[in-house]
């Protein structure tokens, strides 16, 4: 038995009805244990169920049939520690005979919990430089499709204003109100490239102090109904509308479109939809944006990697929004985050650092700084 406890090993000796007679050093070790309060228990104590439970039913049919199914395999199985913790290791059993104390079954087993953990780093560093590659070639796909797209998105919007201008159409009150609302879009639509462009090629954000209730405002705009009209799910509660941040607006205001967005696609088969933006003071100068809805929520086993590129949990989605915005909030000195809705759905938030007040710049120079 002395080369048995001197094994870097795990071994444990049981008899016929499963208890421990032996136990060697490594396996106190793995399991946690003094060997006194293993020997003479029965081994089931150091197995998760179902296998715990069934461990009996194993050794009973083993000697009633002599039908070998684990003795001699080496097999990867999960073992028990005392601290309840669950880890898988390599079994190997063997049968022996040991003089007076008749039969027994050796188990000689090595913990696999430290290759495991060693084999999901690299794993997770694989995937990281699979998603770094993937966010290179977006990089390329966005240059590309802002200089292609430049073209046609300026002559959409000098169609459209040509068309404003033909004999006639200002008669057209209505047609000349969703005209001038797909200029705005075109446009938009343009800047957003131009500084995804710049945001992936890591050029400074075009920063200026901003109203957040006027920010807001305009992405509620943004996000509305196909017929021009503000989605009435959504309910605004703000701290405060004289709140400035220094932001880049058309990328804070794309974060926020993107969140709104989610969310009304998540309470789309709700009985009554609701979608609130809510603001916050946080921390000393940063002001919280909440974005929450009555929705489906999020799969929890999803829930951790809601940020990450690619990591989409819609049938359709590339994955990208979330992981653009958490650049993009990030970019900005904020944070950006998730947590479960009460009693259901999902709420999405963000922080941005305070510029100022309006009414303290009003104080100190007698003028607004309000951007509208």
């Amino acid at each position: 038995m002395a080369i048995v406890d001197a094994a870097l090993e795990g071994v444990i000796a049981i008899d016929k009805q499963g208890f421990i007679q032996h136990v060697n050093a490594a396996a106190c070790e793995m399991f946690g244990y003094e060997a006194s309060e293993l020997i003479g228990r029965n081994l089931a104590m150091l197995m998760p169920e179902p296998d715990s439970a069934q461990h009996d039913g194993y050794i009973a049919n083993y000697l009633r049939t002599g039908e070998k199914k684990i003795i001699g395999r080496r097999r990867t199985v999960n073992g028990r520690r005392k601290n309840g913790e669950i880890f898988a290791k390599e079994l190997t059993v063997t049968e022996t005979s040991l003089g007076d104390e008749g039969q027994l079954f050796v188990g000689m087993m090595r913990d696999l919990s430290a290759f495991q953990r060693e084999k999901a780093q690299a794993d997770e560093l694989r995937n990281e430089l699979s998603h770094a590659n993937r966010l290179n070639e977006m990089g390329e796909v966005v240059e590309t499709l802002a200089h292609d797209f430049a073209q046609p998105l300026t002559a959409i919007a000098n169609f459209l204003a040509a068309a404003r201008r033909l004999p006639g159409a200002a008669e057209f009150h209505a047609i000349d109100d969703l005209i001038a609302k797909a200029e705005q879009h075109t446009q938009r639509a343009s800047d957003i490239l131009v500084r995804l462009r710049g945001f992936i090629e890591k050029h400074s954000p075009e920063r200026a102090p901003e109203n957040l209730h006027c920010v807001i405002e305009c992405a509620l705009d943004l996000a509305c109904l196909g017929d021009g009209h503000r989605d009435e799910r959504i309910e605004l509660r703000e701290i405060d509308d004289k709140i400035v941040v220094d932001i880049d607006l058309v990328l804070i205001e794309q974060v926020l479109v993107n969140l709104l967005r989610n969310a009304a696609e998540a309470t789309k088969d709700a009985s009554t939809p609701k979608i609130v933006i809510e603001t916050s003071l946080e921390k000393p100068r940063y002001v919280r944006v909440s974005v929450s809805d009555n929705g489906s929520g999020v799969d929890p086993e999803a829930a951790p990697k809601l940020f990450k590129p690619f990591a989409s949990t819609k049938k359709r989605g590339m994955g990208l929004g979330l992981s653009l915005a958490k650049s993009i909030v990030e970019r900005h000195g904020g944070e950006i985050g998730y947590h479960p809705a009460d009693p259901h759905g999902a709420v999405f938030f963000f922080t941005l650092p305070i510029f100022a007040r309006e009414d303290d710049d009003d104080r100190r120079t007698g003028e607004t700084s309000r951007v509208d």
